[in-house]
């Protein structure tokens, strides 16, 4: 058998590692010294083998060797570091070994100590005696521990991580304790599943776990441990177990800070609509997303392939092109480039090209394509539509305006400026527009701009003056219809008109019917004089004289009886009140000779006839040159009066009335108070006398304020503009 083959170099080879493993690493052989050396079970190898007792690293590194002498059919030189309280460099010599009735190939490895082993003998006897001041002058925490779990030696970082005393470690129970309620490996955390605990039960190094905590302030925290037991010669049981401690809490919330950025960068680039890539220095494909494989066709498959064998080849030459610049220049680039899907649609794309440096210093490109064939369909369509809108504008003799409200520009066609009197500037903007819009008219044309905006309407239409540049304010009607992309107003065309001769002949039309129809009120208002005048005469000189005849024929009877003189006194009583009454309604009725007598001594007549009634106290009180105004606004002025009075003997019920005429510059007033029970307006219809008023006021242009309010009296105001002279 090959293995007395192998105890006899052995033998021969007694300062060397003699090893035949397998290419899991699973022994099958190892001589003495390597046994003794690095505490293995002779009886029972390590489950996972040699590859237990190296680095993750260095164990590719065996593998990669054993692939080689395979292949080649010649051995291959490594070296290693081999941990057992102290570190072991041991150069390896790594041979194929061919064992037909066994199965599978098995490797046939010599080590040697790379330093020597006097340098590692005296390095150890260094490490024994000055062992304290070694362990506490690591960076990392050292737990020494014998196989009952009793602390042996540990250093001041250990405690430290634990923010504990060192001498919480020496005491059993407090040191078991510190395991309790902690989580490692993502499961709860007592004495006996602790990493040192498993390494004295299975006799093998519990590598790399994670050890989760909270501090006594609170501070979560995360420890790397690992444990390996340790043997002395000829044993198979460990005697002790030392355990290392490393604080990995910034680096476990980096690895964590950094897994989120994956997952949210993965997450974005798995759904945005954008295309990204990133390809290295011989364009070769090293990321994509899935909107870029979706839109090639290509899935993950493509990664390594080079980019120009997978996109269009209309976009290659400037894609390779543009590559090689931002390799050389370092410099961001942007472009805009066209192509093809396999339907001939052709799409527009945005093309963003970066360069991006790897911490090993390996160059790379990064890419984002944006999809704008929308926003160039719409661009050329919008072009289109301006070049004929400029064409028209030109071409019309209306006065046309564009606003760009995306570039805040304002363009004017040459007939609109021809009514404005400005050329257009690069300074006539928005805001000088609004500031040549007359005061009174800003805000109400601001507030409609606005208002048709926000509620995302097509059009809007406006009239308010504008100041042309000689000064003057014109009249114009202004109509806009607004463009919208995406639901944004991004245009707003219009047209203006200058409507001044037209405003001025509305106001000139609306003069000519206030006057002509102010012509035949006062015709009215002549003929009503005029029939007033006739009915009074007809009332004084016919009906006065048939009651006065009536009255001299009563006299003439002579009665017979008592009862007949008491019934000619009667009627002869009757006859008289008749009499006076109608020569007061015709004094009423007859146009005073406001002419020849003037307004205040009409009054003044009327207030002394009503003093003599003894009905109640009148007061007429006149100032300014009250007589200085046409016989028309005298005529309504006294029929006021007369009316007013009529309504206070009639329905007041008041003791005192007061009658005030005061001449002003441009305007006469009329005052007439009384301190009757006065009434609510707002329940009270108007009658005829004060409707009469209202209308006779109203027609000269005059104004009318009534105060009154039950038990609070009346009080009639009447104002009237005079501007023609008596005549």
């Amino acid at each position: 058998m090959y293995t007395n083959y192998l105890h006899k170099i052995s033998d021969a080879e007694k300062d060397s590692y003699l090893l035949v493993i397998n290419e899991r690493g699973q022994i099958s052989f190892a001589n003495t010294l390597l046994i003794h050396r690095f505490g293995l079970n002779p009886n029972k190898f390590p489950e996972k083998g040699f590859f237990e007792l190296l680095s993750k690293h260095q164990s590719q590194g065996f593998i990669k060797a054993f692939n080689y002498v395979k292949k080649e059919r010649t051995s291959a030189h490594i070296e290693t570091d081999i941990k057992n309280g102290s570190v072991h460099r041991i150069k390896w010599e790594i041979s194929l070994l061919k064992i037909d009735e066994e199965g599978g190939d098995k490797y046939f490895c010599v080590g040697s100590d790379v330093s020597g082993q006097k340098r590692t003998q005296k390095m150890k006897q260094l490490a024994e005696s000055h062992y304290e001041a070694v362990v506490d002058a690591l960076n990392i925490g050292v737990i020494l521990q014998d196989n009952q779990m009793d602390v042996i030696a540990v250093n001041q970082k250990t405690a430290e991580l634990f923010d504990a005393e060192v001498e919480t470690f020496y005491d059993r129970e407090s040191f078991l304790h510190l395991w309790h309620n902690n989580i490692i490996n993502g499961q709860a955390m007592n004495a006996d599943n602790c990493p040192c605990s498993l390494a004295l039960k299975t006799g093998l190094m519990q590598e790399n776990s994670q050890l989760c905590f909270k501090t006594k302030k609170g501070d979560s925290k995360t420890i790397l441990i690992s444990a390996k037991p340790l043997f002395r010669p000829d044993q198979s049981v460990p005697f002790s177990v030392v355990t290392s401690l490393i604080d990995i809490t910034n680096e476990q919330k980096l690895e964590n800070e950094i897994r989120e950025r994956e997952i949210l960068f993965t997450g974005f680039m798995s759904h945005t609509p954008n295309l990204a890539w990133i390809v290295d220095e011989d364009e070769n494909l090293v990321y994509g997303n899935h909107a870029f494989f979706r839109y090639l066709g290509i899935d993950e498959r493509a990664i390594g392939k080079n980019i120009l064998q997978l996109v269009p080849p209309e976009i290659t030459e400037t894609l390779v092109y543009k590559h090689e610049q931002v390799m050389r220049d370092g410099q961001p680039l942007h472009t805009t480039e066209k192509a093809f899907l396999a339907d001939g649609t052709e799409l527009v794309f945005w093309i963003n090209l970066f360069p991006l440096n790897t911490q090993y210093g390996k160059k790379r490109i990064g890419g984002e394509a944006v999809n704008i064939t929308r926003q160039k369909k719409a661009e050329q369509e919008l072009q289109i539509t301006n070049e004929r809108l400029m064409l028209l504008s030109q071409l019309t003799k209306d006065a046309v305006w564009e606003w760009d409200i995306k570039k805040g520009t304002i363009y004017r066609n040459q007939a609109l400026c021809d009514i404005i009197g400005y050329n257009n500037g690069p300074c006539q903007n928005l805001s000088w527009w609004f500031r040549h819009i007359h005061s009174e008219d800003r805000r109400k044309v601001r507030n409609r701009v606005k208002q048709v905006i926000d509620s995302k309407n097509q059009s809007w239409e406006s009239e308010y003056r504008f100041k042309k540049s000689t000064g003057e304010y014109i009249i114009v009607i202004d109509r806009g219809f607004i463009l919208y992309e995406n639901g944004v107003p991004v245009k707003m065309i219009g047209s203006l008109h200058d409507i001044s001769e037209v405003k001025q002949l509305e106001v000139q039309l609306v003069h000519e019917k206030f006057e002509h129809q102010k012509e035949i009120t006062e015709t009215i208002f002549a003929v009503q004089e005029k029939e007033r005048n006739r009915i009074g005469h007809e009332l004084h000189d016919n009906v006065n004289q048939l009651l006065g005849a009536a009255k001299l024929f009563v006299e003439t009877i002579t009665p017979a009886t008592d009862d007949g003189n008491e019934f000619k006194l009667k009627a002869k009583e009757y006859i008289l009140t008749a009499i006076e009454e109608i020569r007061r309604l015709s004094r009423e009725m007859v146009t005073p000779q406001l002419k020849e007598k003037g307004l205040i001594s009409s009054i003044t007549k009327m207030v002394e006839d009503l003093k003599m009634t003894n009905m109640l106290n009148v007061l007429f009180h006149h100032e300014g040159e009250a007589e200085e105004i046409s016989n028309n606004i005298k005529l309504i002025l006294f029929r006021i009066v007369q009316e007013q009075v009529k309504n206070t003997l009639s329905y007041s019920e008041a003791n005192n009335l007061f009658i005030t005429l005061n001449r002003h510059e441009n305007e006469v007033e009329l005052i007439i108070e009384d301190d009757g029970k006065g009434f609510d307006p707002a329940k009270t219809n108007r009658g005829i006398g004060l409707s009469n008023i209202y209308e006779r006021t109203r027609f000269y242009g005059g104004k009318v304020v009534l105060k009154t309010a039950p038990g609070k009296g009346c009080r009639l105001q009447v104002k009237v503009p005079v501007n023609e002279k008596a005549a």
